[in-house]
């Protein structure tokens, strides 16, 4: 069947449906028996990263060999639940909350809280070890030679759907990453269901591409992806809202790459946004605030001012993922209003696109805030 291409080309699509194994719902109670009870243990799942959106439609990560699994078919509910506020939660860290009050007159206090930063450091470590061993350092003078002509083909030529089942499939991945750091912060643990299952679904997008960020170049403009190098320059997509998205997307990159942060200011900073909305959680937001700003000094001549531009830049990843919703939001309506179920039925996996996203993808995603 021929397909528009997302670089704006006609192009063949040749889609194989992918069986995804639809997995209890993470957010409701009755369905999360063996994360109740928060073991510490780390989920079995692939973690292939969201990295994610490659540089074609809805920013879908690139296409992998036909023998390689891209959604872990692992269960999510290893990963991606909510424990039960009526089951208790066990002690997973000594350090207790820090009890200083937040500093004012200066982004940057006199104290610093050692521990808390190996914690958290350990933490972000052990949660994205699958993700981050994906990631092989690369050689700047070798960036430019290593885009595959045969993957960067693929893109483009994959259809909407396809795109946006991607992304989905690889955003989950890496959501799971987040829920398991979520899982190894004590203090993420302190505070009652709702308030988890509400700052996973504040934050998730964002930490996501903070995460992305990390392996953005910026010298090639290029996305290092599991040992492959995509330039995002070329995206292009058809669907104009969703191209939008992408191109924003990537100036995001572009931004937190240019910090380059490194595992530890990565780690303090994920867990400050994760943490940020929390009630009751100020001193230790403040904390988190004061152990990013100590490690920026310890590289950077004004550490000041490169954690002012971190925090007022994160409200633009607050709008990006409203803008990341609306376009799922569009592109679902625009499926389910266009065909009909006989009509569905004759385009096969392509009109049954949303029955196969990740149930958690859709549940963080797909609804009301």
């Amino acid at each position: 069947m021929v397909t528009h291409s997302l670089y704006g080309h006609p192009g063949t699509h040749h889609h194989q449906q992918q069986q995804l194994i639809h997995q209890p719902n993470p957010f409701h109670e009755e369905e999360m028996p063996s994360f109740h009870t928060l073991d510490g243990q780390s989920s079995s799942s692939s973690a292939v990263p969201l990295l994610y959106q490659q540089p074609h439609h809805a920013l879908a990560p690139i296409s992998y060999s036909p023998n390689t699994t891209i959604f872990s078919q692992s269960g999510i509910h290893h990963s991606a639940a909510v424990p039960s506020s009526s089951g208790g939660y066990p002690v997973t860290a000594d350090t207790t909350i820090p009890t200083a009050p937040l500093i004012h007159h200066s982004l940057v206090s006199s104290t610093v809280d050692d521990d808390l930063i190996k914690r958290v450091d350990f933490a972000y470590e052990q949660a994205y070890s699958a993700y981050l061993n994906h990631h092989s350092p690369i050689d700047d003078d070798i960036y430019g030679t290593m885009v595959d002509p045969q993957q960067l083909d693929r893109l483009m030529n994959m259809n909407r759907a396809d795109g946006w089942l991607k992304f989905a499939n690889e955003l989950t991945n890496v959501t799971k990453c987040i829920i398991e750091f979520a899982k190894m912060v004590k203090e993420f643990l302190d505070v009652g269901q709702d308030h988890k299952i509400q700052a996973l679904k504040k934050t998730t997008f964002d930490l996501a591409v903070i995460a992305m960020a990390q392996h953005y170049h910026q010298q090639s403009q290029t996305l290092h992806v599991n040992n492959l190098v995509l330039p995002v320059y070329q995206f292009r997509c058809l669907d104009r809202k969703d191209e939008e998205f992408g191109k924003e997307l990537i100036s995001r990159l572009q931004f937190l790459s240019s910090f380059q942060l490194n595992p530890t200011e990565t780690a303090l900073l994920s867990a400050f946004v994760l943490m940020e909305q929390m009630p009751s959680m100020d001193a230790f937001v403040g904390q988190l605030k004061n152990c990013l700003g100590a490690q920026l000094h310890q590289r950077m001549p004004d550490g000041d001012e490169a954690l002012r531009q971190l925090l007022e830049f994160l409200p633009r990843l607050r709008e990006l993922a409203k803008t990341h919703r609306k376009c799922l939001g569009r592109f679902r309506l625009q499926i389910m209003g266009h065909h009909s179920s006989e009509q569905q039925a004759d385009r096969g996996a392509e009109a049954n696109v949303l029955g196969n996203f990740p149930p958690l993808y859709t549940e963080l995603f797909a609804g009301t805030d």
